[in-house]
């Protein structure tokens, strides 16, 4: 069985599955990586599918965890306290992003970037 990538399209009951406008098919046990609640959940995500991963995956990551640390205190002092004890937690997550960024069109870019900025903001990040 395969679900979609967490998108409006593709899902039952959008217009664009009504239309047969697919986001692409991944494996069901990756999960809708927009959709994870933790920034722990998020790098673990990363550390099973990384190889797997395009750009919508990747700008998923960095968006979500941009979020938390913008709007969840828990998660904003969960990733600085990872972060001061382990400064290069997030280097697999850049290193993906490197080796993919050649292929992201213009969405998965600024999504990436202002997930990369709300991150760096809210926590002290910088890569």
């Amino acid at each position: 069985s395969t679900s979609s990538l967490g998108s409006p399209l593709g899902e039952r009951g959008s217009v664009g599955f009504l239309l047969g406008v697919h986001r692409p098919q991944i494996h069901a046990m990756q999960p809708r990586y927009s959709r994870l609640r933790s920034a722990k959940a998020v790098l673990e995500a990363h550390e099973t599918h990384c190889k797997q991963m395009g750009p919508l995956d990747i700008s998923a990551c960095w968006s979500v965890l941009g979020r938390l640390a913008r709007r969840e205190p828990a998660e904003r002092n969960w990733l600085r306290s990872v972060l001061r004890r382990h400064p290069a937690a997030l280097q697999p997550l850049l290193d993906t992003t490197r080796r993919e960024l050649p292929r992201f069109g213009a969405r998965p870019a600024a999504s990436t970037a202002h997930g990369l900025a709300s991150l760096a903001d809210a926590s002290g990040f910088g890569p």
